[in-house]
């Protein structure tokens, strides 16, 4: 439950004023704003990257939780942005084991994402 709360209020919070400039009663971000946004963000990726390099490969260790799950979207949203999340490799790692999994295939098929 930790970590859903953490990922919410720390990174789907974010993502949302780097997502909706107007949120912020911008119709664009000014550079200055989309650097402090993405130094947040990459602040969030920065510390599940220690998390989990300490305590991996999930955000529970070894056993697989829904806030994988939720990690796993948000991973996915940073696919366009400047530094994806893939960059980072205990991230990245979490990433392809997820992507793996059955359940995720039929998710991509079901909404018929692009792969990542």
């Amino acid at each position: 439950m930790q970590w859903i709360v953490y990922l919410s209020n720390s990174l789907s919070s974010t993502y949302r004023l780097w997502f909706y400039p107007p949120d912020l009663g911008m119709k664009q971000h000014t550079p200055a704003m989309q650097a402090a946004l993405q130094q947040k963000i990459e602040a969030v990726w920065d510390r599940l990257e220690t998390h989990l390099s300490a305590h991996g490969p999930y955000l529970l260790g070894s056993q697989f939780s829904g806030a994988d799950l939720l990690l796993t979207m948000l991973m996915r949203w940073s696919r366009n942005m400047p530094h994806p999340v893939t960059e980072w490799p205990h991230l990245k790692k979490l990433a392809d084991l997820i992507r793996a999994r059955a359940s995720w295939k039929t998710l991509v098929e079901i909404e018929q994402l692009g792969e990542w």
